[in-house]
C-alpha cells in the first residue's frame, strides 16, 4: 500500500501539469481575425495577460498590456468620453499599459500634482506632435478616450501617503499610472508595495525604475519630503520614494474605445487572401480601426444569390479615389449571429472598379451578411485602418442556383503581354503567363525601398485580371538594408538566386506557401544573424533541406 501511495505522489505533479495544459488549450482563442474585439481579455489568473499593439516607438510597434477589459474610471466621479465629450461607459473600454518603459526623464514630477508636471506635458506633446519615443497615428488617437479621474489617498510606509487629488486626470488620453492602480490585484499586480515581478519595468533590455503620477506627503515631523516628490516602481517591482534617482522611466497608460475597433487579429500572420478564419493560439493582437471613409456609396453586387464556388462581381469606386493609403479591397462573410466566418483580401488593385468574390465552396446553403471594405494594411503588429462605412448586403447561398444559370464562359486571356512589369501596392511584378484562367506573375522588387516589411500576396490584380504570384525573382530584394520582415505568399513555388542577399536587417521570414519547390543559391546570404524563418509545420523537414546552405549564418533558425 505504501509503495502505491509513493507512486501516486510522484504522478500527481505530472497530472497537475497535464491539467494546466489542458485548461490553457480550452481557454485559447478560436480565430485569427474577429469582428470587433470580443476575444481580447483583461488579466486572467490562469492565462495571464493579453497584449495589443498600438503606435510606434523608434519605428517599432509598441506592445500594450491589457490590464482590464474595462476602463479605469471606477470612481463615482470618474468618467470616460470621446472627442466630442459624449460619455462612454466603462465596459466599452480597455485599460492598457505599455508593456515596457517608453522613455526616460531626469525630472521627477517637481509639481504639487500631475496636471502641472513636465511628464503631463510630455504625454500631451505625444498626442499633438510626433516624437521618436512614441508615435501615435491620427486614427489611433481618435480611438483613445478622454479620462477624468480622482486619485484616492494610499497609505505608504510609516506616516507617508500618496496624496488624494481631485481630477488628477482631467480629460487626459495618455497618462502615467497611479499608486492605487499599481497595487490593484485585478490588474495582475501585487496588492502591497513589496517587490512584484508583474510591476518590473524594462528599458532597452534592462530593468529600470518608472514613475507614477502621484506625489507623496507625510505627517511625520522626522520624515522630511521635498514638495512635489513622486513615487516610483523600483527596478525589482517594489514601490518606493523616488529618493536620489537620477533617471526614471515613463510607462504610459490609456483607455481604448472598443467601438473604434473593426477587427482584431493575431499580431502576426493573420491577414492574407480571402479565406476561412483559422485558430489563434496567441495572446497578442493587432487592430483594424475604423476611419471616416465610406465605400458604400454606389457599390453594387452582380447578384445577391449565388451557388458555392460561383463568382459575384462587386462594382465600386476606385480605392485610390477614397484614400491614397488604401492597399486592399477586403471582404467579410458573417453568419446570422454575427460570427465572422470568412475574411481577407479580394484585390490589391487600388484603381479597379470591379472586384470578383468567389463564394466559398464549403459554405452551407442559407443567408449571410457580406461586408466589403477598403483597407490600409501595414504588416504584422502595426495597426490597420478600414472604411468606417463598409458596403453591406444580404447574401443568399443556394447550391441549386447554379442549375438555373448558364455555366460561366472561360475568362479570356488579358491583353497584357508576358514580360510586362506592373506595380501594385509598392511591389513590382513581371507577368509570366496570360493563359485563360491561369495568369501568373513573379515579384521582382519594391517600388518604395524605405518600407521595412513586405507581404507577398497569393494573388495580385492588375486591370481587373487576377494573377497568381508564383515566384520571387533573382535579386528581387537584394541589398535592401531597410527590410526587417518578409511574408511569402501561399502560391509561391520558387525563390530566386540572391533574392534577399545583403538584407542585413531582415530578421523574420514567414513562409506561408506549402508548394515551394526551389530556393536559389545565395538567397539568404547576409541576412540578420539571428533571423528566424517560420515555415508550415507539415513542411518543416522538407523546407529545411530547401533552405540549407543558401548563404545564411549558422545562427539563423528555421521553425
Amino acid at each position: 500500500m505504501k509503495k502505491i501511495l509513493r507512486k501516486l505522489l510522484r504522478v500527481l505533479p505530472l497530472l497537475s501539469i497535464i491539467f494546466t495544459l489542458f485548461s490553457t488549450t480550452v481557454l485559447a482563442k478560436s480565430n485569427t481575425t474577429y469582428s470587433g474585439c470580443g476575444s481580447i481579455s483583461g488579466f486572467n489568473t490562469e492565462t495571464g495577460y493579453d497584449y495589443i499593439y498600438l503606435g510606434k516607438s523608434e519605428g517599432n510597434p509598441i506592445r500594450w498590456r491589457v490590464l482590464s477589459n474595462k476602463g479605469n474610471a471606477i470612481g463615482d466621479q470618474d468618467s470616460l468620453s470621446i472627442d466630442d465629450n459624449t460619455i462612454v461607459s466603462n465596459d466599452k473600454a480597455f485599460f492598457l499599459m505599455t508593456d515596457e518603459v517608453i522613455a526616460l526623464t531626469s525630472d521627477v514630477l517637481q509639481a504639487e500634482n500631475y496636471q502641472d508636471s513636465r511628464q503631463k506635458t510630455w504625454c500631451d506633446y505625444v498626442l499633438t506632435d510626433q516624437v521618436s519615443e512614441m508615435n501615435i497615428e491620427a486614427y489611433e488617437k481618435t480611438a483613445l478616450l478622454k479620462t477624468i479621474k480622482n486619485d484616492k489617498e494610499v497609505k505608504f510606509g510609516k506616516g507617508v501617503v500618496l496624496k488624494e487629488t481631485e481630477k488628477e486626470l482631467n480629460g487626459d488620453k495618455l497618462f502615467l499610472l497611479s499608486g492605487e492602480e499599481v497595487l490593484n490585484s485585478e490588474y495582475g499586480f501585487g496588492p502591497d508595495s513589496s517587490s512584484n515581478s508583474t510591476r518590473i519595468g524594462y528599458y532597452q533590455g534592462g530593468e529600470i525604475n518608472w514613475l507614477l503620477r502621484q506625489t507623496i506627503e507625510t505627517n511625520d515631523p522626522d520624515y522630511y519630503i521635498d514638495p512635489g516628490v513622486s513615487i516610483v516602481v523600483r527596478n525589482k517591482g517594489g514601490i518606493a520614494n523616488i529618493g536620489g534617482l537620477e533617471k526614471v522611466g515613463l510607462r504610459t497608460a490609456i483607455n481604448l474605445h472598443k467601438e473604434a475597433i473593426l477587427f482584431s487579429s493575431a499580431a502576426e500572420g493573420a491577414k492574407d487572401s480571402f479565406d476561412k478564419v483559422e485558430d489563434n493560439t496567441s495572446h497578442e493582437w493587432k487592430l483594424t480601426l475604423k476611419d471616416d471613409n465610406s465605400i458604400a456609396f454606389g457599390t453594387k453586387m452582380s447578384s445577391t444569390t449565388c451557388a458555392p464556388g460561383k463568382d459575384i462581381v462587386i462594382s465600386h469606386k476606385k480605392l485610390s479615389e477614397i484614400s491614397t493609403n488604401y492597399t486592399n479591397i477586403t471582404a467579410a462573410i458573417y453568419d446570422k449571429e454575427g460570427n465572422l466566418l470568412y475574411y481577407g483580401s479580394l484585390s490589391t488593385d487600388i484603381n479597379a472598379t470591379e472586384t470578383k468574390l468567389t463564394v466559398p465552396t464549403d459554405l452551407q446553403d442559407g443567408t449571410y451578411k457580406l461586408a466589403v471594405y477598403g483597407e490600409d494594411w501595414n504588416g504584422d503588429k502595426f495597426t490597420d485602418y478600414a472604411t468606417g462605412t463598409p458596403f453591406e448586403a444580404e447574401l443568399t447561398v443556394d447550391s441549386k442556383a447554379g442549375d438555373d444559370i448558364p455555366a460561366p464562359t472561360p475568362t479570356p486571356a488579358p491583353a497584357t503581354k508576358v514580360g510586362t512589369v506592373v506595380t501594385v501596392a509598392n511591389l513590382k511584378y513581371k507577368i509570366t503567363s496570360v493563359k485563360a484562367n491561369n495568369c501568373t506573375a513573379t515579384v521582382t522588387g519594391m517600388d518604395n525601398k524605405k518600407k521595412t516589411s513586405v507581404k507577398i500576396p497569393a494573388t495580385v490584380n492588375s486591370k481587373n485580371i487576377s494573377y497568381k504570384v508564383t515566384a520571387v525573382a533573382n535579386n528581387a530584394f537584394k541589398g535592401n538594408k531597410k527590410l526587417k520582415s518578409v511574408t511569402i505568399g501561399k502560391n509561391v513555388t520558387s525563390i530566386g538566386k540572391n533574392a534577399f542577399k545583403g538584407c542585413k536587417n531582415l530578421k523574420k521570414i514567414t513562409v506561408s506557401t506549402k508548394v515551394l519547390k526551389k530556393v536559389g543559391a545565395g538567397c539568404l546570404k547576409g541576412i540578420h544573424k539571428k533571423a528566424v524563418i517560420k515555415v508550415p509545420a507539415k513542411k518543416k523537414k522538407a523546407y529545411k533541406k530547401l533552405f540549407k546552405k543558401k548563404g545564411q549564418a549558422k545562427t539563423v533558425k528555421i521553425k
